[in-house]
């Protein structure tokens, strides 16, 4: 492919969008045989070729289409440097390419366990932080902070953080927010987050606050687990922009200066399926967790946390719809359940 040439960027890698498929069987000739071939097909869409279901929602109601998995959710460019100077404009694909390869190996292994009926999987600490990064980017990635940063000028761009990332721009000489996003998507990629790297303090010093701060409660503030559909008779569906919701009650505020309204409330979860019968859920760190809360001390402590960084903020009593979710954290190596109880291994 030409370096000038457009090229279609996933923001949903393709081997998630493969846990999803089915392979093309052409409407007019089903057994795929010689009347099939006297039929025009689409790119992407003859007999056999990869294809996801599509629900595209309608004023008027919905359509469901079948669309090839080389041409959904994703944009043209989304992630090539535009600048003029730049030496390798598709570096950043480059490096969602090798994430992605190392990913797909761990949800590989994750969704495989789940298929052969293990009610648990192993994976180890750099495999556990390649999940975290990628469910991350999965999130900021996506259309919607796409189109937030696509912008030529700071002039253009409309969020409330404008006059911060002004200042940010014009200390470290940056023209575009778009470029501000690109590099936050980079260095998250590059992060060292081995125990013996102080990553928050890297990071922070390296890409604009915001996108620090998003990254820093990504990872502090929530923790990972996995669920299943209730029923056997029901799948998880893979909405282009599910990674990007939080659940969690929330209120508007107008500014009274201005006139806007401000949104604001508490993420207690985020979703990120993986496939038809698996997800990946981040739950935060002030909900219940069953193991952790069977010990008074660390229930009580959790219940005052929560207080004041829920309640005095978003009000009394603010509660997810997913406060009984039956889901618990991971248990590590060094740590055991007794009487339902984490203990820490002796020795």
């Amino acid at each position: 492919m030409s370096a000038d040439a457009s090229q279609y960027q996933h923001f949903i890698p393709q081997f998630i969008l493969k846990n999803f498929d089915h392979p093309f069987s052409c409407p007019k000739a089903p057994t795929n045989g010689s009347k099939c071939k006297r039929h025009h097909h689409e790119k992407g869409k003859y007999p056999g070729d990869r294809v996801v279901n599509c629900l595209e929602l309608l004023p008027e109601g919905f359509k469901v289409e079948e669309l090839s998995i080389r041409r959904v959710c994703g944009l043209d460019d989304m992630y090539t440097d535009q600048s003029p100077n730049v030496k390798f404009p598709r570096e950043l694909e480059a490096r969602f390419s090798r994430l992605e390869s190392e990913t797909s190996a761990v949800i590989r292994r994750i969704v495989s366990s789940h298929q052969c009926g293990e009610e648990n999987v192993k994976i180890n600490r750099t495999q556990q932080t390649v999940l975290r990064k990628f469910i991350y980017l999965l999130n900021q990635r996506g259309s919607g902070f796409f189109k937030t940063y696509n912008c030529n000028s700071i002039n253009d761009y409309k969020k409330i953080d404008r006059d911060i990332l002004k200042e940010y721009m014009d200390r470290n000489g940056i023209e575009r927010p778009l470029d501000v996003w690109l590099q936050g998507l980079s260095s998250i990629i590059d992060l060292d987050m081995r125990v013996t790297a102080n990553w928050q303090e890297a990071l922070k010093s390296t890409v604009y606050y915001g996108l620090f701060r998003r990254f820093q409660e990504h990872i502090t503030e929530f923790w990972m687990s996995f669920c299943i559909p209730l029923s056997e008779d029901e799948e998880f569906i893979l909405p282009d922009t599910g990674s990007h919701v939080y659940e969690g009650p929330t209120v508007d505020f107008q500014d009274k200066t201005t006139g806007e309204f401000i949104r604001l409330g508490p993420r207690f979860h985020l979703f990120a399926p993986i496939s038809p019968l698996l997800m990946i859920v981040l739950r935060s760190k002030h909900l219940p967790e069953s193991h952790e809360d069977n010990n008074p001390e660390t229930k009580a402590g959790r219940q005052l946390y929560r207080q004041i960084e829920i309640d005095s903020i978003h009000g009394p009593g603010t509660k997810s719809m997913l406060e009984d979710l039956p889901v618990h954290k991971a248990i590590s190596s060094y740590s055991t359940l007794v009487n339902g109880i984490l203990r820490k291994r002796p020795g």
